[in-house]
């Protein structure tokens, strides 16, 4: 069993020796995609201003529809119409502030990028 360490360790460093020359060998790309962690944005959402702004109105419309109909019409769900209100108001203000962060960094970038 002595015999068979003894091979294995020497074939050990032999890997070793050529993995490291691969490596040495090998070209790095530094340009490589990095993970959306790592790449600090002044925005919350990385979608285009115009459809978080659509997105907003939309639930904004809702939210504020069904809280009329349900002010003039006393035979809906009061637990449903405040869910969907209760739901639909902090979405589209949220929505609204991203597209708001949103076209100011898109801003920024178009300002850097025509100088």
């Amino acid at each position: 069993m002595g015999e068979n360490d003894d091979a294995n360790e020497g074939n050990d460093d032999a890997n070793e020796g050529s993995s490291e020359s691969i490596k040495d060998t090998m070209p790095v790309n530094n340009n490589a995609v990095t993970s959306p962690s790592s790449q600090s944005s002044s925005y919350p959402l990385d979608v285009p201003s115009p459809i978080l702004l659509g997105g907003a109105m939309l639930l904004s419309i809702v939210g504020i529809g069904t809280l009329f109909t349900s002010l003039t019409d006393k035979e809906l769900n009061v637990i449903g119409t405040a869910a969907v209100v209760g739901i639909n108001v902090p979405v589209s203000l949220y929505l609204f502030y991203a597209a708001i962060k949103k076209g100011q960094a898109e801003t920024e970038e178009d300002d850097k990028r025509l100088g």
